[in-house]
């Protein structure tokens, strides 16, 4: 559906890893022209991209906490340096999760 032309709606209702966290996103998302980069917030990047949600959450093992949960309106790049993540790595494998879905 990247760069079709057509909005697409996404619905999030989501229970981030049992604490009762939810969230509700009801809106038109415009397609995406590019790829993921740094300086897109983690919440841009999910609404973005839905499959990405998967790669934020294996990455909590190396954060040590919910990342979406606890860092969903920071930048990649200011969340990845917060917890010390290899920047370049996840944004590879957000990247391969996003084009599983195009």
């Amino acid at each position: 559906m990247v760069g079709s032309g057509h909005p697409r709606t996404m619905k999030i209702k989501k229970d981030f890893h049992g604490k009762g966290v939810i969230i509700k996103c009801l809106k038109t998302i415009p397609p995406r022209k590019g790829g993921i980069t740094a300086d897109m917030t983690v919440l841009d990047t999910v609404a973005g991209w839905e499959e990405t949600q998967a790669v934020f959450q294996r990455y909590d093992a190396f954060a040590g906490e919910c990342i979406c949960c606890n860092a969903f309106f920071e930048t990649i790049g200011d969340m990845a340096q917060k917890y010390g993540l290899d920047l370049d790595g996840l944004l590879a494998d957000l990247e391969a999760a996003a084009m599983k879905k195009t």
